[in-house]
C-alpha cells in the first residue's frame, strides 16, 4: 500500500450526491485512489447508500465503533479463516469485512437507560422507537428507517434540550463512555472509541507493498469533512480540507488544515486535488 488513503465524512444525507459529487467519486475510485468514508451511521446504512451510487467503498463507521471493507479490496487484507494477522475476528457482511472495535449494541442499550438516571432525564434512543415512528421523526422511508436502527456498537437518541451539551458529555464520560453531540440527534459511543483509533486500525489492514511500510510506516491520510462536525476527522488525519458554511476561517481550525465553502462543487473539486487529479 503505497498510495494516501482518503478519508471522507458522510453524515449530511445518505441521496445519490449531485452529479459534481458523484463524478468525482467516480474519478477517484477509477484512478484507484483509496477512498474510505467516515460516518456516524450504520453499516446498513453505508452499505446502501454505496450500492445506490455503484462504489463498493470501505467506511468507518457509528463514529469509529466499526469497520468495513469490501471482501475483494486492493487495499485491504483479507482474514484467513475469519481472523486477521493481529487476532482481530472479522465477520462477513454482504460483501464486505466487518471489524467491530466495542462491544455489542446492548451494552450501549444499557449505557443509554444508566445516563437517563444520571441526569434524571428521558432519553429516546433508536432502539426505543418503532419503524413508524422513526420514519416520522426522521423522515425516512420503512427501509431507511430499518437501516438507521441496524446498529452494531453505538446508540443514536434524540438530543435532549433540557440538557446542556456539556452536562450531558460529562456525564457519559462518568460512566465510561462518550457522547457525539448534535442538535437534533446524538451518539453514545463505547469508552475508548475514536476516530484516530479507527483510522489506524484501519490503517494496519493495508497491503504492504514496500520496504518502509514493513518496517513499521503507514500510509499517509488525508481527510474532508464539515467544521466543526468533523473536527475530530480533521485532527486524526495528516492533511486535511474543511468545508466552512460561510468562507470565514474559524479560529479554533488547526493551521495546517485548509477550507473551502461547503458546496458541491468545492467538496467534488477538493476531493480531487487530495488524490492528486486535475479537476475536470
Amino acid at each position: 500500500m503505497t498510495q494516501p488513503l482518503l478519508f471522507a465524512a458522510l453524515d449530511d444525507g445518505l441521496q445519490v450526491p449531485q452529479p459534481p459529487a458523484l463524478a468525482a467519486i467516480r474519478r477517484v475510485v477509477a484512478a484507484q485512489h483509496p477512498l474510505v468514508w467516515v460516518t456516524q451511521r450504520s453499516g446498513a446504512e453505508i452499505m446502501a447508500f454505496n450500492a445506490a451510487i455503484e462504489q463498493p467503498l470501505p467506511f468507518i463507521a457509528e463514529g469509529g465503533s466499526v469497520l468495513y471493507w469490501p471482501q475483494r479490496s486492493a487495499t485491504f487484507i483479507s482474514p484467513t479463516g475469519g481472523e486477521l494477522p493481529d487476532g482481530t475476528e472479522a465477520d462477513p457482511v454482504g460483501d464486505y469485512w466487518c471489524v467491530p472495535l466495542a462491544g455489542p449494541y446492548v451494552q450501549a442499550r444499557a449505557g443509554l437507560r444508566v445516563l437517563a438516571n444520571e441526569l434524571h432525564h428521558s432519553l429516546l434512543g433508536y432502539g426505543d422507537m418503532t419503524i413508524e415512528r422513526l420514519q416520522r421523526s426522521a423522515g425516512l422511508s420503512t427501509t431507511a428507517a430499518q437501516q438507521a436502527k441496524a446498529r452494531e456498537s453505538s446508540e443514536v437518541f434524540l438530543t435532549p434540550k433540557a440538557v446542556t451539551a456539556e452536562a450531558l458529555m460529562a456525564a457519559a464520560e462518568d460512566l465510561g463512555f462518550s457522547v457525539v453531540y448534535g442538535e437534533k440527534v446524538s451518539y453514545l459511543l463505547a469508552e475508548g472509541v475514536s476516530l484516530a483509533g479507527a483510522i489506524a486500525q484501519l490503517l494496519s489492514y493495508c497491503h504492504v507493498e514496500s520496504a518502509s511500510e514493513s518496517a513499521g510506516d503507514p500510509p499517509k491520510t488525508m481527510g474532508i469533512g464539515r467544521w466543526p462536525r468533523d473536527k475530530a476527522l480533521l485532527a486524526a488525519v495528516q492533511q486535511a480540507v474543511a468545508l466552512v458554511t460561510d468562507g470565514a476561517r474559524p479560529e479554533a481550525l488547526p493551521p495546517e488544515c485548509r477550507t473551502i465553502t461547503a458546496t458541491p462543487e468545492a467538496w467534488a473539486t477538493a476531493l480531487q486535488e487530495l488524490a492528486g487529479l486535475s479537476p475536470n
